[in-house]
């Protein structure tokens, strides 16, 4: 990295915010979805090919340049291209735009995990 005139500590200053904003968005989605295997079964079955999914249907191995114009509209409704952009738009400099953007996507993750977890929370001791 240094070889490329890359400046790693500039990068990583700017990547933090977005690395725990990915951590809050992992967390609630995590409790969302567990609360939910509580009762439903199959979401942890489910959950594989989703991931998938999810996983090829964000430029993450591909540029988005390369995705055709009538695609585009349905990849963006992947929360997670906007985060995965927020972190190539860190990378080349700071973007607070993307940051809140990332923020916004977070709290509405974390907040509907809560919202779930303690709804269902009253009946696990009844199904578990």
């Amino acid at each position: 990295i240094p070889l490329l005139g890359i400046n790693f500590i500039k990068i990583a200053i700017n990547l933090l915010p977005i690395i725990v904003l990915w951590y809050i968005f992992a967390l609630g989605l995590s409790i969302l979805l567990a609360s939910i295997a509580v009762y439903i079964r199959d979401v942890s079955q489910i959950l594989g090919p989703a991931l998938n999914f999810l996983f090829y249907s964000v430029p993450i191995i591909y540029p988005y340049s390369l995705v055709p114009e009538d695609i585009k509209p349905i990849i963006k409704l992947n929360p997670l291209f906007y985060m995965v952009e927020a972190i190539y738009l860190q990378t080349v400099e700071f973007n607070l735009e993307a940051i809140i953007f990332c923020l916004v996507i977070a709290s509405i993750a974390l907040v509907s995990g809560i919202f779930v977890y303690r709804y269902l929370s009253v009946g696990f001791l009844d199904v578990l």
